[in-house]
């Protein structure tokens, strides 16, 4: 599985989106000092199906290699069929958007292994552009395992593919994916507290560059 993931990431999801669309990644540099052997999270908005496979491709592959992604369970998970493409590229748990506790852990159990997280803190896609409210799950978990957030923010993705169309617009739509210095919970502070600076510092680069 692991050599599949890397054939299907590097030999298919890389070239695909390059050739969709006209993607720029700022703000690299400052994930020169996350270490990789550790556990983290990379937090981003959340407009479109585009979103994670944005960040797997723009992400370092020292990072993004062992990282695994949140996926809405009630949707991806529905079938064997429908989760494994996700599996494979993104290399998927399932997260309950429900008030079921089917899954009711699972995120933990990967960061006491040292495996990082993506995760979309709005928990589904905007259905108007704009940033909605973050849930605490993200800082929850940061503050419990004592592990940094990567700050991340998508621009135009929601133009290439909004919500309840069946596929993106062609010609080549400019999307930007702009990554902020790792976050750290500070002594003290609380998972409100640390979830509103989170988000604040999502929104900062979401209105940083936009080309």
């Amino acid at each position: 599985m692991r050599v599949s993931k890397f054939v299907a990431r590097w030999l298919f999801l890389k070239p695909a989106l390059t050739t969709q669309l006209s993607l720029r990644a700022h703000g690299r540099d400052e994930l020169n000092q996350v270490d990789q052997k550790r556990a983290f999270i990379v937090a981003s908005n959340h407009t479109s199906h585009l979103d994670g496979v944005i960040v797997m491709k723009e992400l370092p592959w020292r990072l993004a290699r062992r990282i695994s992604t949140a996926s809405a369970a009630d949707f991806w998970f529905k079938s064997r069929l429908r989760s494994l493409p996700v599996r494979i590229l993104m290399n998927t748990f399932p997260v309950e958007r429900s008030e079921t506790n089917r899954h009711k852990g699972l995120a933990g159990q990967l960061l006491e292994n040292n495996i990082p997280l993506m995760i979309m803190p709005e928990g589904s896609r905007s259905r108007t552009g704009a940033m909605g409210k973050f849930k605490p799950g993200a800082a929850a978990l940061a503050i419990k395992y004592d592990i940094p957030i990567i700050p991340a923010a998508i621009v135009g993705a929601f133009e290439a593919w909004p919500p309840g169309k069946k596929m993106w617009k062609a010609g080549r739509p400019k999307v930007t994916i702009n990554f902020g210095k790792p976050l750290s919970p500070k002594p003290g502070e609380t998972v409100e507290q640390f979830n509103k600076r989170l988000r604040s510092a999502v929104a900062k680069l979401y209105n940083q560059k936009r080309t």
